[in-house]
């Protein structure tokens, strides 16, 4: 399936004014109030309420760009803006994972093309000007999409909204004489070619193809109050129907990874799965669409609610490196737990913050498969519940190279006391003993803080030595899951 996170990318700039020849260049906005102040207040006075809602690496300026047709301006786009000087050969894909817009689907609707959009960014500000006039600015369309998705549900498209007084938006950036948005399908090689440019042997531009520079004007009334909403989104990368068929009629010929996550609210604790084999996404079998009609239904078994006393959590993180900031916490990744027959047994998603959670999980040995797509889990946590425990700690990286455990897991156990049962000395070095002082046998349990169990040792009324020589220096959890006995032992 086509990553519906590649970028669509639109510059915005006032005026081509420089015909110099150096290489484009993009770097971030340190602010953004200034920068809408500066290209729309020549024109429009009093601009005021400048809000962005887009990733931090969603925005950026960019200068010398005289070979495409605007020399400097503001850079909007559905992915990074990093890395867009790379040449067209390379290939441009970030994984934003944000949501659509509501306007962006109202004029797809409108047109009749109801594709959901991905990977939403856009800047809204009011202006009030100062003179009667007709407002004008020049932008260009370029995007990943080009050449190969045009005319497919796969496109990318922006919207220059005006709204007068509170009225309802009318968009200004349309196909030259038409009231068409300008996106991948209205502007390609084959409609509307004579706005269109193929970029594809470009040095100093990603983008495969990009659209001339285009205009977007409309006549402003002095004192009037405007509210401005520049917004840009993917379109559609797939078309999942509520009988669960995955239609792939359009699709290019080729290999895909497909992965159906049924709706929570119509299909409550069906876990994602893929088509038609494998459980993390490197995994994945991968499906050949021929150049003909595929499809694939949806079989999953309904997980069962867990009902034991245990908790695991963590957090996932992305190195951001490349990018030149820290790692940043990472949403909406799939977290699976999987017991020891390798079943999944439940699945949950990462918060804003990057933090997760599995409550009521029973007594076992579970791993977590953290499924990102095209990243493949390189090392993971094994975790043991014995009860009533909250492990802590499971933390994930994700790198370049692949999603890598992180930190150490903790036990958090409140220690029970059972007047029947002691063991001394404590600290040990070399040999625990446990006192019984039941008329039955128990059963003794060692764990790491992990909560990864070390030895077992069945215990006779009276005294038992158990050997802990082997062990290395630290903090173990002895528990008894039937006689209510937990207690923290170091060793030395």
């Amino acid at each position: 399936m086509k990553n519906s996170l590649l970028a669509g990318f639109l510059l915005f700039a006032s005026a081509f004014t420089s015909f110099t020849q150096q290489s484009i260049q993009f770097a971030p906005v340190t602010n953004i109030d200034m920068m809408i102040a500066n290209i729309f207040g020549i024109q429009c006075g009093s601009v005021s309420n400048v809000q962005v809602t887009a990733g931090i690496d969603q925005i950026g300026r960019f200068e010398y760009g005289s070979t495409i047709g605007l020399n400097s301006g503001l850079v909007m786009t559905t992915g990074a803006v990093a890395g867009s000087n790379q040449p067209s050969s390379e290939f441009s894909s970030t994984m934003m994972m944000s949501n659509g817009d509501a306007d962006i689907d109202a004029f797809g609707v409108a047109a009749g093309q109801s594709y959901p959009s991905y990977d939403a960014g856009f800047i809204e500000f009011d202006f009030t000007p100062t003179s009667s006039d007709t407002v004008r600015f020049n932008y260009i369309l370029a995007s990943e999409e080009y050449p190969e998705f045009a005319n497919t549900s796969f496109t990318d498209r922006f919207l220059f909204l005006i709204s007068e007084n509170g009225a309802p938006y009318v968009n200004v950036a349309t196909i030259p004489g038409t009231s068409i948005p300008v996106e991948i399908n209205s502007i390609n090689a084959t409609v509307n070619p004579q706005f269109y440019i193929d970029n594809s042997t470009s040095l100093n531009f990603v983008f495969d193809g990009y659209t001339v520079p285009l205009e977007a004007k409309f006549f402003a009334q002095a004192g009037v109050s405007y509210h401005v909403k520049l917004v840009i989104a993917d379109l559609s990368d797939s078309a999942f129907e509520t009988n669960g068929t995955y239609n792939a009629d359009s699709l290019e010929t080729g290999m895909y990874h497909i992965r159906f996550t049924p709706d929570a609210a119509a299909f409550p604790g069906v876990a994602p799965l893929y088509y038609t084999s494998g459980d993390t996404w490197s995994t994945a079998s991968v499906i050949g669409i021929p150049c003909f009609f595929n499809s694939g239904n949806i079989n999953s078994t309904t997980l069962a609610p867990l009902s034991g006393d245990g908790v695991i959590g963590g957090t996932i993180i992305i190195d951001t490196n490349f990018l030149h900031a820290p790692t940043v916490p990472f949403e909406n990744a799939l977290i699976k737990l999987v017991n020891s027959a390798n079943e999944t047994v439940a699945f949950t998603y990462s918060a804003v913050n990057g933090s997760y959670q599995f409550n009521n999980v029973p007594i076992g040995n579970y791993t977590l498969k953290i499924d990102v797509p095209y990243i493949p889990q390189l090392t993971d946590h094994q975790i043991t519940i014995a009860g009533n425990q909250t492990v802590s700690g499971a933390n994930f990286e994700i790198m370049s190279n692949g999603i890598l455990a992180q930190g150490d897991l903790v036990l958090n156990v409140e220690e029970t006391e059972n007047q029947y049962v002691s063991c001394y000395p404590n600290p040990a070095k070399n040999v625990l003993t446990i006192s019984n002082t039941m008329a039955e046998e128990i059963t003794i349990s060692i764990y790491s803080l992990n909560g990864r169990l070390i030895q077992t040792t069945l215990n006779h009324p009276g005294t038992t030595q158990i050997d802990i020589s082997n062990l290395a220096s630290g903090v173990y959890i002895l528990k008894s899951s039937t006689h209510h006995f937990t207690q923290r032992v170091v060793k030395l």
